[in-house]
């Protein structure tokens, strides 16, 4: 798979995000989809698949779309807190982390700076 996301879309899902909250999806969705390997987000039946589908792979499951305002404003903070909150989780944290290590450092900066 190229540096490009494939999803498999539910309509359903889809509707329920406010505006605030698909824009910063879009948003860092497309920061993450430069990562050598593979992350899966799974959300409410949408299942996306980021990377270069080639190397290391991890899984997250986003249980309540505020995650994405929260990474896209607050970077890593805000990923942090909106796991505390429930907001996400994943089998193993330790492979998200080294798969995100993996991305290019400019679009890293760009998430933390609130660019995402």
């Amino acid at each position: 798979m190229s540096n490009s996301s494939a999803v498999t879309a539910n309509a359903a899902t889809a509707t329920q995000l406010t505006w605030l909250q698909r824009q910063c999806r879009r948003g860092l969705l497309s920061k993450l989809g430069g990562l050598d390997g593979t992350l899966v987000i799974d959300e409410s039946g949408v299942t996306t698949r980021l990377g270069s589908g080639v190397g290391s792979s991890a899984r997250i499951l986003v249980r309540d779309p505020a995650f994405f305002v929260d990474v896209a404003t607050r970077g890593s903070l805000g990923a942090a807190t909106s796991w505390m909150d429930g907001s996400w989780d994943s089998d193993d944290l330790t492979d998200v982390f080294a798969l995100l290590r993996s991305t290019p450092s400019s679009r890293i900066r760009s998430i933390e700076d609130g660019r995402g």
